[in-house]
């Protein structure tokens, strides 16, 4: 299989990634490869070592970082993405279900409206977070938490009485 990782075709390299015979030596392949999308699906690898984790890390390719960002169970890891300073690659952070209430916390309050909107459509958070977001200043946050599948009954009857008559009216359909 290791072979299969140079074939030309693109198809045949990265089926080799969902195959259940992936071992450790075709991962560390994989994620030291050229082709960003066999790094990008060692990324997402369930069982990734932490030593490919970490190297992955710091991947000069933020759509490498955002995929293991959002597959990850470390929590060195998560950790270490909540810093990154690219706004993808906490986005995909923020979709992470492995994420800790206080990692969530950190994104709740995170300065790009992406991070939140994609935090508040994805997880659920703690009562004091979601109170700040129902007061948050970007209309697509609220809008988000409106329409959103997690969030509570109570978040989205405040939302129906948003200032932003969008908002407003997305809490009410929903």
């Amino acid at each position: 299989m290791l072979r299969l990782l140079d074939d030309t075709d693109r198809w045949i390299r990265w089926a080799v990634a969902t195959n259940p015979s992936c071992d450790a030596r075709i991962r560390h392949k994989m994620a030291t490869a050229k082709d960003k999308e066999l790094r990008g699906l060692a990324a997402e690898m369930k069982d990734l070592e932490p030593d490919l984790a970490a190297l992955l890390l710091e991947d000069v390719s933020p759509e490498v970082r955002e995929r293991l960002a959002g597959h990850t169970q470390d929590p060195e890891v998560i950790t270490a993405l909540l810093k990154d300073r690219t706004v993808r690659v906490r986005k995909g952070v923020a979709v992470n279900k492995h994420t800790t209430p206080e990692q969530r916390s950190i994104l709740a309050q995170d300065y790009a409206p992406e991070v939140r909107a994609a935090l508040v459509r994805a997880v659920e958070l703690e009562e004091s977070d979601l109170q700040a977001l129902v007061k948050d200043r970007s209309v697509e946050v609220r809008r988000s938490l409106a329409t959103s599948d997690v969030t509570p009954p109570h978040i989205r009857e405040a939302l129906k009485n948003d200032p932003d008559e969008a908002v407003a009216s997305d809490a009410r359909r929903y």
